[in-house]
Order: C-alpha cells, then sequence, then structure tokens
C-alpha cells in the first residue's frame, strides 16, 4: 500500500474548489465527505503508465474499507513514507525558483507569477523570457526528501508556446563530496520533454524507458569517469524537480501547474545529516554551471533500437524504401523553403535543435549534421529520429583519419539507433576513410576551374571502384562560383559583377554525378537561397528547375544499375545506361568538354543511335518537361535503334514493357499548387536572354561584339517569340523545341564571348576575368589599360633550376609521399632544361598496381615572395610532360596560395615543352608561394619560372554599371 498513494491529476472542470490532499501536501485534510465524493470519481482520473495495477488495487481495498480507516492508515504511515506529494499552485506566491542559464536574460525579461486562464478559477505559475542562444534555462522546486527508488514517479503539468521544455532530478549522492568542497555532489537525470505546442501536456518520468534507479546506475558511470571510482549511489535521494525551460532564441512563454510526485519513501532523516548548497542566481549577467554535474547518461546495449536508415550494399534505405539524398547545405532559410524548392535533406553545420527536428518531422524532411557533442559520455535519444546520417566532417584529409575513426567508434557506442549511417566528406584517402565510414561523400566545382567537367563522372567513377563499389557515394552539384574565383575577381576588379552559374552547366553535372555512381546529390551553397537579389533568385530558381528533373530519374538513381556507355557512331554524342529490374534508362549528353565555362551550345538537330540491350523494348519514352513523349523504336538482331528529333544538349529516355512504369512517371508530372518544370525553364530562359542581351550591349559599345554573336543572339530573341506564342495558346509541348532553340543560341553566344579573350592565353585558368561571359567586359577594360604599365623584374629566386644549393637557400621545398604504393623521385638534369644548362624532373612511379592515387605523392613549392595589395602578379614557366599522367585526372597541379586550389592549372599531358601564364590579383599585403604537385604517376620536366608584379590600374566603374 506504500505506493497505492496514486498519480492523481485534478480535472479542473470538476469541483476546482474541492481537492484531496496527500500525505506530504501542504494543506489540511477535507472532511471525510468531500472525500468519498473524490474518491467516487477516482475512476474517471488520469493515472500513470505503469501504475495501472497498484491503482486497480487500491480501488477495490477503498471500496472495502471505510474511509476512516484509510485516512486513519494514511496518518500511521506519513512519518515513514510519503505516497504522494501534489503541488497545486493555488496560491499567489510563486514557487518555482529560477536557478542559473548558459543564456543571457536581463530581468526586464524574465517575468513570473500566480496566474489562471480565463474560463478556469483554478491558478499556475507563468514564466515569460526573451533570450538568445544557449542550451539551458533552469527553474527548480522543492520537493521533501525521498529516496530514488524505481517506484519514485515525479511528473508536472506543462503548457508552453513552443516545445522543448524537459522536466528533470536533482539527485543528491550525500556520501560523495562535491569536487567544490560545497557539501555532496549533485546530478541532474533527465526525464520526457515537452512537444503539445499551445496544449497542457503532463511530462511523467512513468513516460520513460528507464526509471530513475536505472538512470542513476548509468550516469554514476559517467561520473566516476569524471570524479574517480569514489562516487557512489549510497542513501541517494532527490530533492528538487527541475525544469528547463530553454526551447530556442526568441519570446518563450510557460505555464506550469500540478507538479505531483509518486512512489515517494522519506529520506529526511539522510538530508538532515548532509548540507547541500546550490547557488541561485537572479543576474542574467551571471552564468553557472555548478547546479548540475551531469545531466547525461550512457546508453546499454538493451536501450539500442533499430536504426530507421539503413545500408544496404550502395542503396540507402528509409524505412525499409530505397530513397535517394537530394541534400543542400543549409545556410540559414527556413527548412519550408528549402523543401519547396525540392530538397529532402538539410545538411547543418552544427547539432540539430529540437525545433530543427520536429520542423523537420513536420514537412517531412531529413537532416545531416555532427552528433551532438556529449557522444561518448551521454547516450544520442530518440528525438534524433530525423537524422538521416551522422557527419564527421568536411574535406577531410589523411591528417584527419585517427580524429574521425575515434569520433565514429563513439557515436556507434552512444547512438541508440543501431546502424544509423556514418558519412564523411572526404578530400583526400578516400579508401582508408571507407574502411570505417558508412557513406563516402566526395566532390568538385568543377565550373570555373581548369578541371574538365566532362571527366566529373569518371572521377566519381574512379573513387567508387577504390573503394570496391560496396558504399554510397554522394557527389557534390555545385551551384555558384568558387570562393577563392570570386575573391580573385574582387582582387582585380573591386566590385564583383553578377556570375549566376548556368542552368545547362549544373544540369551537366547532375548528369555526370549520375553515371559516375553517385547515390545522392549532395547541392553546395555558400550563401543564402531565399535573398532577394536577382542573381540568388536565379539561382534558386535553377535549383528548384533540377530538382524537378532528378525527382523523375529517381528510381534509377536510388536503385538502378549501371551499365556503362552504349557504343554509338556519333562522335559528339554520349549515351549512358542504368538499368532496374523492370525498365532501361538512357542518359544522352552531347558535350564540348567546355562545359566548365559554358554549356549548352550543341546545335538542337534528330540524334539517332543503337541501344544493344533488347531485353526491355516494348516502349520507348522521351521524359520530355511536357510529359513522356514516344519515341520511333526499330527492334534489329543488333539491338533497338532510336531516334529522337529535335535533340537538345541532354535527354533521358525510358524503355520498358512495364506501364505502371510509364504511370508513375506521368503522376511526376502533377506539381499541384507549384510551377511545372516547363514554366521553370521558360522562366530560366527569359531571364538568361535579359542577361546576355545586357552583356552584349557592353560589348558593343567597346567594340568587342561580333557578328556571329549579334547573329545568335537575334535569333535567340526570334525562337523565344516563337515558343511565347505557342505557350500563350497552350501548346506547350510545340513551344519546348522553340525554347531548346533560345537556350542552344544563347550559350552559342557566350562560348563567343570567352572564347576570343581566351586564345590570347596559354591556359584557361590565366585571368579570373574569363571565367563568366558577365566579366568579359572587365577583361577588356584591364588588358586595355596593363598596356600602358611596366612590369617588375622577376622576383623569384632560384627559379631557373641551375643550382641545387641556391634553391635550398632561397627557401625551395621538396615534399614526398613514399609509401607501399609510390616512390618518387626530385633532381636538376639537362635532359629537363628549356634554357640555361639544368632544369627540374619530377617522378613518380609505382611500387604496386593502383588504379588510383588517394593522396598527391609529391609536392615542389617556391620560397614566399612578398606581394602588395593592389598589385596584379604574373606567374610564368614552361613545362613538359612526354605521357599523360596516370592514376590522377590532376595531372600537374600548378596552385598559387591567391588563387588557391580552385584556381590551380592542370596539365594532365603536353606537346614538347609548353608555357604556362597566371595571372592573379591582391586583394592586401601578403606573401605568395606556388606549388608543383604531381598527382599521379609519370615524369614532369620544369623550367625557367618566374614571378613579377605590376602595380593594378584602376577600372572604370561605368562598364559594370550601364
Amino acid at each position: 500500500m506504500l505506493a497505492a498513494g496514486s498519480y492523481l491529476r485534478r480535472t479542473k472542470s470538476k469541483y476546482p474548489e474541492k481537492r484531496i490532499p496527500m500525505p506530504g501536501c501542504r494543506q489540511p485534510l477535507m472532511p471525510l465527505a468531500v472525500t468519498n465524493r473524490k474518491f467516487a470519481n477516482l475512476s474517471n482520473c488520469r493515472l500513470a503508465r505503469n501504475e495501472w495495477g497498484r491503482i486497480a488495487i487500491g480501488k477495490c481495498f477503498l471500496r472495502l474499507t471505510s474511509v476512516r480507516t484509510t485516512v486513519l492508515l494514511w496518518l500511521l504511515l506519513a512519518g515513514v513514507t510519503h505516497a504522494q506529494f501534489l503541488e497545486p499552485f493555488e496560491s499567489a506566491v510563486p514557487s518555482w525558483e529560477r536557478r542559473e542559464s548558459d543564456c543571457v536574460i536581463p530581468d526586464a525579461n524574465w517575468t513570473q507569477r500566480r496566474s489562471n486562464e480565463f474560463d478556469v478559477k483554478n491558478r499556475f505559475e507563468k514564466i515569460s523570457f526573451t533570450t538568445g542562444s544557449g542550451t539551458q534555462i533552469l527553474i527548480s522546486h522543492d520537493i521533501p526528501p525521498v529516496h530514488l527508488i524505481p517506484e519514485l514517479l515525479p511528473s508536472v503539468r506543462i503548457k508552453a508556446s513552443r516545445p522543448g521544455t524537459q522536466v528533470m532530478v536533482r539527485v543528491v549522492l550525500p556520501t560523495t563530496p562535491s569536487p567544490t568542497g560545497q557539501g555532496p555532489l549533485t546530478t541532474l537525470l533527465p526525464g520526457p520533454m515537452y512537444f503539445a505546442t499551445g496544449e497542457w501536456q503532463t511530462l511523467s518520468f512513468a513516460q520513460e524507458s528507464r526509471n530513475l534507479q536505472q538512470k542513476l546506475q548509468e550516469e554514476i558511470w559517467l561520473l566516476r569517469r569524471k570524479h574517480g571510482s569514489h562516487v557512489s549511489p549510497q542513501n541517494a535521494y532527490v530533492d528538487k524537480v527541475v525544469l528547463n525551460l530553454y526551447s530556442g532564441p526568441g519570446e518563450t512563454v510557460v505555464q506550469v501547474d500540478d507538479l505531483v510526485v509518486v512512489g515517494m519513501v522519506d529520506a529526511k532523516p539522510v538530508a538532515d545529516r548532509v548540507s547541500v548548497r546550490a547557488p541561485v542566481h537572479h543576474d542574467a549577467s551571471v552564468q553557472t554551471v555548478g547546479f548540475s554535474e551531469s545531466i547525461a547518461h550512457s546508453p546499454s546495449v538493451d536501450d539500442k533500437q533499430p536504426s530507421l536508415v539503413v545500408r544496404d550494399g550502395t542503396v540507402l534505405l528509409v524505412e525499409k524504401k530505397p530513397f535517394l539524398p537530394r541534400i543542400i547545405q543549409h545556410r540559414g532559410e527556413s527548412f519550408e523553403y528549402l523543401r519547396s524548392l525540392g530538397f529532402n535533406v538539410v545538411e547543418l553545420t552544427s547539432t540539430a535543435t529540437y525545433e530543427q527536428l520536429q520542423e523537420a518531422r513536420q514537412l517531412d524532411l531529413w537532416i545531416i549534421c555532427p552528433p551532438p557533442p556529449s557522444i561518448g559520455l551521454a547516450p544520442i535519444e530518440f528525438q534524433f529520429d530525423r537524422v538521416l546520417a551522422w557527419s564527421v566532417g568536411e574535406e577531410l584529409t589523411g591528417r584527419n583519419l585517427q580524429t574521425v575513426e575515434q569520433r565514429i567508434r563513439e557515436i556507434r557506442e552512444s547512438d541508440l539507433r543501431e546502424g544509423r549511417p556514418i558519412v564523411g566528406h572526404t578530400a583526400t584517402h578516400w579508401t582508408k576513410f571507407a574502411q570505417s565510414l558508412d557513406i563516402l561523400s566526395i566532390g568538385l566545382e568543377p565550373i570555373g576551374t581548369s578541371f574538365l567537367a566532362s571527366q566529373y563522372s569518371d572521377w566519381i567513377s574512379q573513387r567508387s571502384q577504390s573503394i570496391s563499389n560496396n558504399k554510397p557515394v554522394w557527389a557534390d552539384i555545385q551551384t555558384d562560383f568558387p570562393k577563392q574565383l570570386t575573391n580573385q575577381i574582387s582582387a582585380i576588379a573591386d566590385t564583383v559583377p553578377p556570375t549566376p552559374i548556368e542552368p545547362q552547366q549544373i544540369k551537366f553535372l547532375v548528369y555526370e554525378a549520375i553515371t559516375g555512381g553517385a547515390r545522392g546529390l549532395r547541392f553546395k551553397s555558400r550563401s543564402r537561397l531565399d535573398g532577394t537579389d536577382p542573381s540568388t533568385r536565379l539561382r534558386a530558381l535553377t535549383i528548384e528547375w533540377l530538382n524537378t528533373e532528378i525527382s523523375r530519374l529517381e528510381p534509377w538513381i536510388v536503385a538502378g544499375a549501371l551499365r556503362g556507355e552504349v557504343p554509338t557512331n556519333d562522335p559528339e554524342l554520349e549515351v549512358y545506361a542504368i538499368s532496374t529490374n523492370r525498365s532501361r534508362l538512357l542518359l544522352i549528353q552531347r558535350p564540348t568538354h567546355h562545359e566548365q565555362y559554358w554549356a549548352g551550345d550543341a546545335v538542337v538537330r534528330t540524334v539517332r543511335f543503337r541501344d544493344p540491350d533488347t531485353t526491355f523494348s516494348e516502349r520507348a519514352m522521351l521524359i520530355s518537361e511536357t510529359g513522356l513523349q514516344p519515341l520511333a523504336l526499330t527492334r534489329n538482331l543488333g539491338g533497338n535503334d532510336l531516334l529522337i528529333e529535335n535533340c537538345p544538349y541532354s535527354a533521358a529516355v525510358v524503355l520498358s514493357q512495364d506501364p505502371l512504369i510509364f504511370n508513375k512517371l506521368n503522376q511526376s508530372y502533377q506539381r499541384v499548387g507549384q510551377a511545372s518544370s516547363f514554366q521553370l525553364h521558360t522562366e530560366l530562359t527569359r531571364q538568361w536572354l535579359a542577361i546576355i542581351q545586357l552583356i552584349a550591349n557592353q560589348l558593343d559599345r567597346m567594340g568587342r561584339g561580333s557578328p556571329a554573336s549579334s547573329g545568335a543572339l537575334n535569333a535567340a530573341v526570334n525562337a523565344f517569340r516563337n515558343a511565347s506564342s505557342l505557350i500563350a495558346g497552350n501548346s506547350e509541348a510545340t513551344a519546348l523545341p522553340f525554347l531548346d532553340q533560345t537556350d542552344e543560341r544563347l550559350a552559342f553566344v557566350r562560348r563567343e564571348m570567352i572564347t576570343e579573350p581566351l586564345g590570347m592565353f596559354q591556359s584557361k585558368t590565366s585571368s579570373p576575368l574569363v571565367a563568366h561571359s558577365s566579366l568579359i567586359p572587365l577583361h577588356w577594360e584591364l588588358a586595355s589599360r596593363l598596356g600602358e604599365s611596366q612590369w617588375n623584374p622577376n622576383s623569384l629566386a632560384g627559379g631557373d633550376f641551375e643550382d641545387l644549393q641556391h634553391l635550398a637557400r632561397s627557401g625551395w621545398e621538396n615534399r614526398r609521399l613514399d609509401d607501399d604504393l609510390v616512390a618518387s623521385k626530385v633532381e636538376l638534369t639537362e635532359s629537363a632544361r628549356v634554357d640555361g644548362k639544368y632544369g627540374l624532373h619530377m617522378e613518380v612511379s609505382e611500387k604496386s598496381t593502383s588504379p588510383t592515387i588517394d593522396a598527391t605523392p609529391l609536392w615542389i613549392s617556391t620560397p614566399r615572395i612578398p606581394v602588395r595589395g593592389g598589385q596584379l602578379v604574373r606567374i610564368h614557366g614552361w613545362v613538359n610532360i612526354p605521357q599523360v599522367i596516370g592514376g590522377n585526372m590532376d595531372g600537374l597541379m600548378i596552385i598559387d596560395t591567391l588563387g588557391g586550389e580552385a584556381m590551380a592549372e592542370r596539365i594532365p599531358v603536353t606537346e614538347g615543352w609548353q608555357e604556362f601564364t597566371l595571372y592573379r590579383g591582391v586583394a592586401s599585403d601578403r606573401e605568395l608561394q606556388i606549388t608543383f604537385a604531381l598527382t599521379g604517376f609519370g615524369n614532369v620536366q620544369l623550367d625557367e619560372v618566374t614571378i613579377r608584379t605590376v602595380d593594378l590600374p584602376g577600372i572604370e566603374r561605368q562598364a559594370r554599371a550601364e
């Protein structure tokens, strides 16, 4: 009967003025008649989940025993045990005490009083406050000291303006002294969390899977790791119920009522023998952590449950269904906005907050984020179930291997979801990282760089093969220019004009990622996508359009088997096949191998090719933006001959005998309340037509226009007019070829704008001002002014490679990676000279057969040369690479500290001696260093490297403003 003092929650709408005080309550006993009336309604009360059996026995006992006998029994036992503690908060004086906080709350922003709802007479305690970032705002309420036993079940009733409030209890360990010397050690044990925003919710420890005694046992293990083996749970008791009110920055209102504690065994004799001191701070500028020694606990094996997200080979399963992550890096946008752009996963740079997890659940979004900082010490609870995968870092290299492996072990130990994937974005050592990671995230940013975008699929495929194709690979999709490139543009031109990446370029990267074997697409974003400036709106529009296209290809991307390239007789055509058990997808591209600078200039025309696989030859459909279009298909012994009229630079064709495949594809065109893929495409074309017209007008005024560009631009205007007329007449399918023709003509104009200045340089990365069509007017303006400038003498010592001792004294550096796979060699030889007596010879050879090299094996770096802000630097030299560098597509990389790796020059092979020239702007005084990195197997000869500077002339701003 000691535990029969049930968890009794009064119903406010009935008899609010009449309540039963239990032993330990602060009010006198009611008359017996009133008590009988309450017991008669006991069956209508809410009961704690694990108290049902005891309550049932108690009810039978009360019905068979006189009320007078029951009350007498309670009174006799009151000196030993409190069956229940109840605080109804009916007085006018607040009783919750404000404890410490790790966020600033000025007293003016804190209001605490007793109040009541307009239609209920009973009071509750109302707390209002406004705060910034933090993790805890603790308030506490004293209860009579009670021993911590399994039957102890505190609860409190909460109503709040936002989710996140959590109930806890403070436990005193009377036989363990506190490290501060102020009484015994104390700790907090966490309970359930509030989630019913705007409604009353009872937070009871009866709702937890582990009772308080089990929680304390787990907590003791942590405390012993922190304070030593002397920490003991002997005679532990609870003396306070604590609420953590923090639920995020901003204004919060919390109402507290009905603090009830069930299953109380008196611990006052123990408490009287010890003195517990806990700081109370009403000054918000004082922040302490002395109130609680720890809030965490460590999970046991029995606590763990299967993960909602698992890996099945290279396929990711979410709740047992294949899932294609369309990931966006979060930069502060609302989750709802990112969902409207077509993303299903948001990647955070820090652990998801409770609010973010709840919002993701409501929007059916998933989250990738780092694990909580308490991993290894505390469990990762089930509230993180919306986390798709834990992230352990960005741009990981060999230096991070040991740290990442330790972090992975801690995550697996702490996560209550057994088998949840762990992902890391790796820059090198893919094979070694794949031994620990569940998912490998990789990628490059080819647009605006020297890396051929048309080789991106091969780059991804090589790394996937290096990990034996047995784990998912997620590939980066670039959506804006590399930061180092935009910094260089700013250093030269002061103000960076809008440089939006073309939709055709990003779509090209998506197709490359898919054909390279990517099972997830990670859209990289350095700035917010919800900005109101035209460039940001255009980028968001491009991404939304692409996500509508990707959603139709999702079944093949997420679970299809890559069948490789389909051979064709058309040298301009590339066709890749992906098969499922009921269909075959053909991805068609017509690359020009300049997509890192412009894309989509392949003329719209009829395309013919043969698919040798005849397994699915019933029907062939072109997945166009206006709907599925039947294709002419001819069967013969060699395969299926397909014909696509008005084929743009990229297309997708599906072959299947299953009508359900086509029915599902048709359903994907139904975007209720959202713009269709065709409408998004039309708006993109309209905006790019306006952009190209503006740039063309600038070049014409500078005398840099061309007849070819003017003719193509006029053709684009006419094609768009035809498309617009047909769209107005609801003939979208007929308008689509004219829209594609407009895109192709605009791409041709961009090509003409960029190729002329590019022809002046040996390298496409020579000048940052030729990376985008909108920068070309600035390039010509700078070129005209540099013709009047005088370059300073060479400032690099030892670049002629004539004397080894001179190189060493000047500060040249040689770094090598000699391991089981490679051997490297550096020397000065006569055979490597282009002038003088000697030149530099670099060589990397194989020790064993390896398809790829995980890390650069050989680096040669120049001394650090001081350069001044406002200067333009010219880096010049000669290189000879007789055979293609193997094992890595980057070949020889020439990297300078001003442009960084994003602007590195890549040279895989040369025809004899070849010049390289790089121009770089200097934004502020600093040091310049150049590194020659031999990234694979092969030989490189280098000679006559020089560095010269010139004061950068000012560029007239009206060229960009017009």
